[in-house]
């Protein structure tokens, strides 16, 4: 063992590791192994890992919400997976309008659908844009 495990472990002793954010005991912002979110931003690298992670999930989620998801076109699929990562699979199932008109291949109302929602408003129309495009 080295020095270096030794001081993980004597970190993680005095530690524990919450996976929610909760502030300490300075009142800071802090997650997993005591890291302080107002002292030690997150590095390009980990922003991309959890993007990473997040994307898995939304792409799983456009899967649960759209059952024939295998059979729409990629732009299609780019737009279920970009709501489901925005709204999270609990936002993304109140769209029960737009899952019909999918289901039913009216592109026009789904498209309407989305540009009907609360999305931010560049997002609804360049997402409306895509669905109706194919």
């Amino acid at each position: 063992m080295t020095w270096q495990d030794d001081a993980l472990a004597s970190i993680k002793k005095d530690e524990s590791c919450s996976l929610e954010l909760y502030e300490d005991t300075r009142g800071f912002w802090t997650i997993g192994w005591g890291r302080c979110l107002q002292t030690k931003v997150l590095t390009q690298g980990e922003a991309d890992y959890l993007l990473g992670n997040d994307f898995k999930d939304a792409s799983e989620d456009a899967i649960r919400y759209y059952p024939d998801f295998w059979s729409l076109t990629d732009v299609r699929k780019v737009v279920l997976v970009n709501m489901s990562y925005n709204l999270g699979l609990e936002g993304l199932m109140k769209f029960v309008k737009l899952e019909a008109a999918m289901s039913q291949k009216n592109w026009a109302q789904a498209s309407a659908e989305i540009l009907n929602s609360k999305l931010a408003p560049q997002r609804r129309q360049r997402l409306a844009s895509m669905m109706l495009s194919g």
